[in-house]
């Protein structure tokens, strides 16, 4: 039997890929805001009595005629077009049928095999919409399923009426005057099929010469979308009742203090640091129990094994120390990013994610950007790539230019491991409140780097904002978890890839000196290692390093390949300078002492450090770093400086490759001045007129930066035209 091949195809944040997920078993990226699938997806559905179905999932769109100047364009839909599937299953939400059909019609217009599923109906009648499923089939003409996405019965039913689907011919809309003019107008040119069947050709601009605009009442783009609105009034008057509910009045009760113009940013502000505040003191629990027993298994428990069986030690090192601290280190990120992409999902899931778009609308137009472009940063605070490539949503390419320059900024899941290691050893009292600050650094970088973009860009007023507005719901925690674990995966699969063999490599260069002589302990500071990062270190200096601290400056470079890195990197490297490891029972045993200690004391200040670092390497990075000034100066340059190289790859797919060098320069030029700025004003009093020369030359050398930011991203952007 020939494998069946559906098309899912629907309205941005109408279920299609919970549906999607839920049917091939895959994990594609679900959200309760537009923009979450970028690209088509393929995947099997194994079916009880169809076999094996192909399933795509197609970009949410509003229209099959996307604006003009948008990434996600009719080409996208082109296969679905051209009737290369067996079927296609129209998503639409219960809940905004009268947007949401405007694009079932478009597909009934072009005559495809068309099942409408409609989703949420659990939720339509919580919002007080009572639909009428038959005679909405009736007035459609086309095979209409009710669903509800987490019931496994309607995926039964949708299986059912796959395979007794039975093709419909669409009536188009005799009732419109409109149409019966178009008919007449094109039969006068030789065209005789239905007049719906040439609609779409007409909006791609073909036969406008047969109409005559002075005999219609608008443009004939809006006679269309009018026409088509009018059906949807009217089936909707017939087959829709709506009724007041508590659900709805609590909805606007909410909007009033959430969407207020005066406290609506304060509280968007409050939620996100109670998000991260969550994050760290919830996930730093767990991490505590996850080091403990990771590190006594993979690091010491195999370190000690082999050296049991009289393995030379620098294999022991190499396989212990090496592989297995990367291992480790990659296990501890798990609880904090788990609790991190949690309550964002949440958030996003709830509704309210849409709304902080609609909020920051006002404030991102005086930037240059539409309110939704805030989805692609929200994004970015998970993983920059991902975060980058949501800017495709966005209408016009300034605008996405803009934000994918800006995207960088946001401080991703990775830095959060980085940030809740420092914060612990050097801001034990307050590390909510400078883990809070660091991103809004990060957001402040991205905001200056728009408006110096701005007279390069020659931005419009940007477009007004067209998103959906979810209804407030209880996110499904099935679904949250799922996606979380997901993500984390995905994560942790990426980081381990660059974590485990560089933490290899740099054991080995620790463990030998230019003579290839095998060192340890203090020894070490003789390693080929330390004698190279010395010498780079000495550029560090103004924003606090010592050459000393030569592993935080190769933590830095490890984090061009994956910001993942810098925290194994220098867990690896400050190990392994200290005293030999402690018995693995004893390990085992603290750390249960801690977790319990953090599950009956949650409130008290939990140290996150020595979840990602070993206690060893925990003091060690102390003793070197020196000082609270120069840790945050650190800090600082982490956030900024330049993106991984994932990241860059991206900025390259989506704009090239010049765009891609100038984020790499810039936002690593603009890490250096703004760290040693913040070190020498912080020790200001310590050695007065050095930190002023200091300064004053950050301040020259930041004009300078400026102008020739400007210069060069406004030639590179009119050679783009």
């Amino acid at each position: 039997m020939t494998e069946k091949k559906i098309a899912l195809i629907g309205n941005p944040n109408c279920g299609k890929t919970t549906i999607y997920n839920k049917l091939t078993g895959l994990s594609a990226r679900e959200g309760n805001y537009s923009g979450v699938t970028l690209i088509s997806e393929v995947g099997k559905w194994q079916t009880n009595d169809l076999g094996t179905v192909s399933v795509t999932d197609y970009p949410g769109t509003y229209s099959l005629h996307a604006y003009k100047q948008e990434v996600n364009n009719t080409g996208v839909y082109q296969s679905l077009l051209n009737g290369e599937y067996d079927l296609i299953v129209n998503v639409v939400d219960a809940i905004s049928l009268e947007r949401h059909l405007y694009l079932t019609y478009q597909l009934l217009e072009r005559e495809l095999p068309l099942i409408v599923v409609v989703n949420r109906m659990d939720l339509a009648r919580k919002h007080g919409l009572d639909i009428d499923i038959p005679k909405l089939e009736q007035l459609l003409g086309c095979t209409v399923v009710p669903m509800i996405a987490c019931c496994e019965k309607d995926f039964t039913a949708l299986e059912k009426t796959i395979e007794s689907y039975t093709p419909k011919s669409f009536r188009g809309y005799p009732q419109s005057k409109f149409w019966r003019y178009l008919g007449s107008q094109l039969k006068a040119v030789g065209l005789t099929q239905p007049p719906h069947s040439y609609l779409y050709a007409v909006e791609s601009g073909q036969y406008i010469d047969s109409f005559d605009q002075a005999e219609l009442e608008h443009p004939l783009h809006v006679e269309i979308a009018d026409l088509r609105y009018q059906q949807i009034q009217y089936v909707l008057s017939e087959c829709q009742i709506t009724r007041e509910t508590s659900s709805s009045v609590n909805t606007r009760a909410i909007d009033k203090v959430v969407l207020h113009p005066i406290f609506g940013i304060p509280i968007f502000l409050l939620v996100m640091y109670g998000l991260f505040a969550l994050t760290v003191q919830l996930g730093g629990t767990f991490q505590i129990l996850v080091d403990a027993l990771s590190h006594a298994v993979f690091v010491d428990g195999i370190y000690q094994s082999l050296n049991y069986i009289g393995l030379p030690q620098w294999f022991a090192n190499f396989v212990g120390r090496g592989v297995g601290q990367g291992l480790a280190t990659t296990m501890t990120f798990t609880p904090v990013l788990f609790c991190m992409f949690f309550c964002l999902g949440w958030l996003e899931h709830s509704g309210y994610m849409s709304r902080a778009a609609f909020l920051m609308d006002h404030l991102m137009r005086k930037i240059g950007l539409p309110g939704r472009s805030l989805v692609s940063f929200v994004i970015g605070f998970g993983c920059n790539v991902p975060g980058v490539l949501s800017t495709r949503v966005l209408a016009r390419p300034q605008e996405r230019l803009m934000s994918i320059m800006m995207s960088p900024f946001m401080s991703c899941g990775a830095r959060l491991t980085l940030y809740a290691v420092m914060v612990t050893a050097f801001f034990p009292h307050s590390g909510h409140h400078v883990i809070f600050a660091l991103y809004l650094i990060g957001i402040f970088a991205a905001v200056l780097t728009a408006i110096l973009l701005q007279p390069s860009l020659e931005l419009e007023q940007p477009l007004p904002l067209i998103m959906e507005m979810p209804a407030y719901q209880w996110p499904n925690m099935s679904i949250l978890v799922r996606s979380s674990v997901r993500q984390v995966v995905h994560f942790i699969e990426k980081a381990a890839r660059y974590i485990i063999p560089l933490s290899a490599i740099l054991t080995l260069l620790m463990h030998f000196d230019v003579t290839f002589s095998f060192v340890e302990g203090g020894q070490m500071e003789h390693s080929v290692l330390a004698q190279l990062a010395r010498m780079i270190t000495v550029i560090f200096i103004p924003m606090g390093l010592t050459v000393d601290n030569w592993q935080a400056t190769v933590g830095l470079i490890a984090g061009f390949l994956a910001k993942e890195v810098v925290v194994g990197t220098m867990n690896t490297l400050y190990a392994q300078i200290t005293v030999p490891s402690e018995p693995i029972m004893q390990q085992v045993t603290e750390g249960l002492r801690l977790f319990g200690e953090s599950l009956t004391h949650p409130i008290v200040d939990i140290n996150l450090g020595t979840s990602n670092f070993h206690h060893t390497a925990y003091h060690e990075m102390m003793v070197r770093f020196g000082s609270t000034e120069s840790a945050f100066a650190f800090l600082v340059f982490a956030l900024l400086y330049f993106p991984c190289m994932s990241t860059i790859a991206a900025i390259s797919k989506e704009v090239g490759f010049k765009w891609a060098a100038v984020s790499l320069t810039w936002s690593t030029c603009l890490a250096y001045l703004v760290a040693v700025a913040i070190y020498q004003m912080t020790t200001l009093f310590a050695h007065p007129f050095s930190s002023m020369m200091w300064l004053l030359g950050s301040i020259l050398a930041y004009y300078i930066l400026v102008l020739g930011f400007q210069n060069y991203t406004s030639k590179i952007w009119r050679l783009s035209l």
